[in-house]
């Protein structure tokens, strides 16, 4: 028994080892299996690893390019590299690429940038579109110069003291309220802040900006821009800014961008007129695009403009807008007698005693020059000194009457006398009735010559006198009448104001207004040669007279009894008395005899009562010398005066004058036979005066038969009758 129960306990202890044996070969067989399992895992894990490395660095390799040298010129490297969109995390590769100058991450998952302290030679850096919240870290590269922080969440701008080498900073469409961090960047010329909430321009001073884009903000006004020296372009469309105060004084500006805010009014272009170099601006989605004339306004304005509201602004643009707002004088002279023509075609037609049978124009004279130089008293001696030559057309004005301004012992302004004085609405109303014939603004007041005016004078068989400023000059030579103009001027121009001044008539913006108005004279005159047909120069009311009294005689080919001839010409050449060809009005002769006219039967005679003025018959005696002694053939200073003359004169002169022309080539042909060939002057002469009316007496026609020898020697150029 003893025995089988040591058996079995052997036995028992037998399995017992064997089973361990089995299970510690199954533990070490699971053991084994797990191990390998390990093992496997982590070669899986390093082969993933491996892969996503390799793909990164193949990423990195195809964004470098720019082949270059490095900062110590020693080896080769790349300089530039782009990773747009390659949904990058962090930028941990960058030590390895620390020679970088140029970086191109955005539209990535950054959230910082803390790497590009390894970059010391970055210079451009582009991390639009990511998920930072700073510009810059602590050690960020301070050499750098253009970076793009755009469409990021940023909120504040740190401090950029550091980076004073900054020259272009963009940080569109972020969180930012307030412009700072700013002040050190000497260099920045380059800003854009454009899609923020900033609602104030600030933090701007003394730096160097040359573009600065704020649009679509929340800014109201412009303000703290003063300092902005060197600024040529500024962006501030899309906000809330009614007034361009504080976009003046910036000489360099060129480009100004107000597109959809609250400008309405047309007044605020004096903030823009002195920037000399703005060429483009833009008003689009404002409320001044609703007014009247809008685009011709702004181009009056800033006539400098290239492009407004987008659109190019053309020639034909900019002189739209002058002849609206500033037209020029000859403009403004030809609408106005465009509109008193109309209007007088409007009424029945009459037949004028201005309108004579002859081929000659009316005689007229016109006195002009600036104001305050006795124009009317100088017109109302003449017509007294001449009344069978002149009389004086009084003209019509809105001004008030004015009667404590006087010439010796002639009032300068009577009712009636000066000016017919009316009211501004009677004014407008002759107009509309074609009643005048020239009309014209000056100094806030309406003047305006009717033809009635004309009229009065021609009914009494007299040339009509009119006086008028430059502006009624360029309206009246719009007319159909031809009268010569005489121009007066002062010699000095601090006498001229003086005069004006003791006058007590003007007040001090008016006489400064009328002392510059004197160079517009002699602008004309001398950029328009013939424009007047003289110029007298004087600061002396007395000698303006003896000046305008010498022209006109020499217009009529008249000399004074008492008045040689050589003194004659040495007072026109002492007092510079100027003629010339005529600018806008044909050339023309007026002989003495169109000034008496008998006006029952309309063409020019005296009656059996009436004898010739003493002026008019030496005249006659003069020409009947001067065409007999060219008949004869006798030398004289008659050729050599008419190439001197200087005044137009025309083909048809007098009839003595064509009759001279004439015969003087036929008595050339044949000198033997003047006595025959007076006889044909005497037919010619005859039928001369039956076709052409005169004032010769019967005495004359018996005077011009007769033969002699006797020739003047001393003829003046002014005895010609021209006028």
């Amino acid at each position: 028994m003893a025995a089988e129960e040591t058996e079995e306990i052997a036995t028992s202890n037998n399995d017992d080892e064997l089973e361990k044996e089995e299970l510690s070969k199954v533990t070490d067989d699971i053991e084994c299996r797990q191990s390998t399992n390990i093992i496997s895992s982590c070669e899986n894990e390093t082969s993933v690893s491996t892969e996503a490395e390799d793909k990164k660095l193949s990423t990195i390799y195809q964004g470098l390019s720019q082949l270059g040298l490095n900062a110590d010129g020693t080896s080769q490297v790349f300089l530039n590299l782009t990773l747009v969109d390659k949904e990058l995390y962090d930028l941990d590769f960058l030590p390895s690429y620390q020679h970088l100058q140029i970086l191109d991450v955005s539209h990535n998952f950054l959230t910082d940038l803390e790497k590009l302290e390894y970059l010391q030679c970055l210079i451009s850096l582009n991390v639009s579109n990511n998920q930072l919240t700073r510009v810059f870290e602590d050690k960020s590269p301070v050499s750098i110069r253009e970076v793009n922080f755009s469409y990021n969440n940023i909120a504040e701008i740190n401090d950029l003291s550091p980076f004073t080498l900054l020259n272009t900073l963009l940080l569109d469409h972020n969180c930012i309220s307030e412009i700072q961090g700013l002040d050190n960047c000497r260099h920045l010329k380059n800003l854009s802040l454009s899609f923020n909430n900033i609602t104030k321009i600030s933090g701007l001073n003394n730096l160097p900006l040359k573009q600065v884009d704020l649009s679509n903000n929340d800014l109201r006004k412009i303000e703290n821009l003063e300092q902005l020296k060197y600024l040529q372009y500024i962006n501030l469309s899309c906000n809330k800014i009614r007034s361009l105060k504080g976009l003046q004084d910036r000489p360099l500006l060129e480009e100004i961008n107000l597109d959809s805010n609250e400008i309405l009014d047309i007044s605020e272009m004096r903030y823009l007129r002195n920037l000399n170099l703005l060429r483009i601006l833009n008003f689009n989605g404002n409320p001044i695009q609703n007014m009247d004339d809008y685009r011709l306004s702004v181009l009056f304005k800033l006539s400098k403009l290239v492009e407004l509201d987008t659109l190019h602004v053309t020639a034909e643009n900019k002189s739209a807008a002058m002849n609206l707002f500033a037209p020029s004088e000859e403009l403004v002279s030809s609408r106005d007698y465009m509109y008193n023509l109309m209007a007088s075609y409007q009424q029945p037609t009459t037949l004028t005693d201005s309108t004579l049978s002859s081929n000659e124009p009316y005689p007229m004279l016109v006195i002009c020059g600036p104001t305050g130089l006795g124009k009317k008293y100088l017109a109302k001696k003449l017509s007294l000194e001449f009344p069978s030559f002149f009389g004086v057309g009084v003209g019509h004005t809105t001004r008030p009457i004015c009667t404590n301004l006087q010439y010796g012992s002639q009032p300068q302004e009577q009712i009636g006398v000066a000016y017919h004085y009316l009211a501004h609405d009677d004014f407008d109303q002759h107009r509309e009735q074609g009643l005048f014939i020239q009309t014209c603004s000056l100094f806030g007041h309406d003047f305006g010559i009717s033809r009635q005016v004309i009229e009065t004078v021609a009914e009494q068989g007299l040339a009509c006198v009119l006086t008028m400023e430059l502006e009624g000059v360029m309206a009246f030579k719009r007319s159909h009448f031809e009268p010569r103009y005489v121009l007066m001027l002062p010699n000095d121009i601090t006498m001229y104001r003086c005069s004006l001044e003791e006058s007590n008539r003007y007040n001090d913006a008016q006489i400064d207004k009328s002392v510059k108005r004197i160079q517009k004279y002699i602008d004309v005159n001398q950029n328009h040669p013939g424009f007047f047909d003289a110029v007298i120069l004087s600061d002396d009311i007395d000698d303006r007279y003896n000046q305008l009294k010498h022209t006109v005689l020499e217009y009529l080919g008249i000399t004074p009894p008492t008045t040689s001839i050589g003194s004659l010409l040495s007072i026109a050449s002492t007092h510079k008395i100027c003629s010339g060809s005529r600018l806008f009005s044909r050339e023309k002769v007026i002989s003495s005899s169109l000034f008496m006219r008998n006006m029952s039967s309309g063409v020019l005679k005296l009656t059996e009562s009436e004898t010739l003025p003493t002026v008019v018959q030496s005249s006659f005696d003069r020409r009947y010398e001067k065409t007999r002694a060219a008949m004869l053939g006798v030398t004289s200073s008659f050729d050599e005066q008419l190439r001197k003359i200087t005044t137009p004169a025309s083909a048809t002169v007098i009839p003595y004058m064509r009759a001279y022309e004439n015969l003087k080539d036929e008595f050339r042909e044949d000198s033997s036979h003047h006595k025959s060939t007076s006889g044909s002057v005497v037919k010619a002469l005859s039928s001369s005066k039956e076709s052409t009316p005169t004032l010769m007496s019967s005495d004359e026609s018996q005077r011009m038969t007769s033969a002699t020898s006797s020739n003047d020697a001393e003829i003046s150029s002014s005895e010609v009758s021209v006028m």
